[in-house]
């Protein structure tokens, strides 16, 4: 029985190494918990669990054919060496969905009840009833990229009575659940930004969207809306951004990922007042590990038994 050599990069904890060798006997499986790790091993890695690998631990992954992320944001990857390969790559798109989604009406609800400006008020020992509350029913809620997470979003929006909208890359019949209206293309994107009261961000990030909400599509936005991105930092232009918060441009953001992770203790994002910020942790839930680990046995028995595999990632368009 010929040996099948897995590569893991999480420090998992024993109950969930032993899930993965339960999978099969033949199943070898390697902790390499940092880059330096993986690097010693990957030449005789047939299958690699997690991100944390380089381009030059590519080039020596001759006998690699699969990589499972436990995130579904791929670009940091997708090395030339990777993409022009045969390697196949899966992510964990879907996993979190519905945890991000929670992140972003939580943002919504913090500016819906001007949340930020009374906790400042408690911190400060400041009784204050002037700032209004403008609310989430009625409003509408533009979400930019209807995919796993961008669905829920809709779901959840529409349990707090709003209108939904949403932009999607390729033309469908009709838009999917609990969304009112689909925008495609730029006309489409200004469009919506020019509707929206929430613009949630739940794009992949790829060559085309780096950048696509920059200074010209801020000034399309609502001075009284709200950006919210839980998706990646480059997606907007982030000095564009402060620039539009500074000078009213747009009423707020609600950020949870940034151009430079971690965002920089000198960035004027942290101070300006119209502004909350969460470290990256959108996607973040308890049983996290424990639910990428299941994901990656059941696509580890498929790929076993020569059967598709889960949320295979076009390497060419970036998601």
């Amino acid at each position: 029985m010929e040996k099948v050599t897995v590569i893991t990069t999480h420090d998992l904890d024993e109950r969930l190494i032993n899930k993965i060798r339960s999978v099969d006997p033949r199943i070898d499986l390697i902790v390499a918990a940092d880059r330096q790790g993986v690097k010693d091993v990957i030449e005789s890695a047939d299958i690699l669990f997690g991100a944390r690998v380089t381009r030059e631990a590519l080039r020596r992954a001759k006998r690699l054919k699969w990589i499972q992320t436990s995130s579904a944001g791929i670009e940091r990857i997708l090395f030339p060496e990777l993409v022009e390969s045969d390697i196949i790559l899966t992510n964990a798109r879907g996993m979190h969905a519905s945890t991000v989604a929670e992140h972003v009406m939580a943002f919504a609800l913090v500016f819906a009840r001007n949340l930020h400006i009374y906790l400042r008020n408690q911190a400060s020992g400041i009784w204050d009833r002037a700032p209004g509350l403008p609310g989430l029913s009625g409003k509408t809620m533009g979400i930019l990229g209807i995919g796993g997470i961008g669905k829920e979003v809709a779901k959840k929006a529409k349990a707090f009575d709003m209108r939904v909208v949403a932009l999607k890359r390729k033309a469908v019949d009709t838009p999917p659940a609990h969304v009112d209206d689909l925008f495609y293309g730029k006309d489409g994107l200004l469009q919506l930004l020019e509707l929206s009261d929430y613009v949630a961000v739940t794009l992949p990030l790829t060559r085309e969207t780096t950048g696509l909400i920059g200074e010209y599509e801020l000034k399309r936005m609502k001075r009284s809306a709200v950006l919210i991105n839980v998706a990646r930092g480059a997606v907007v232009d982030e000095e564009a951004l402060i620039f539009a918060l500074e000078n009213g441009i747009i009423r707020g953001a609600a950020l949870d990922v940034f151009s430079t992770e971690p965002l920089p203790s000198d960035s004027k994002l942290y101070s300006l007042p119209n502004v909350i910020l969460t470290p990256h942790v959108a996607g973040t839930f308890e049983a996290y590990m424990e639910t990428a680990t299941e994901l990656f046995c059941e696509n580890l028995r498929r790929f076993l038994d020569g059967r598709p595999l889960l949320n295979v990632v076009s390497k060419d368009e970036g998601y």
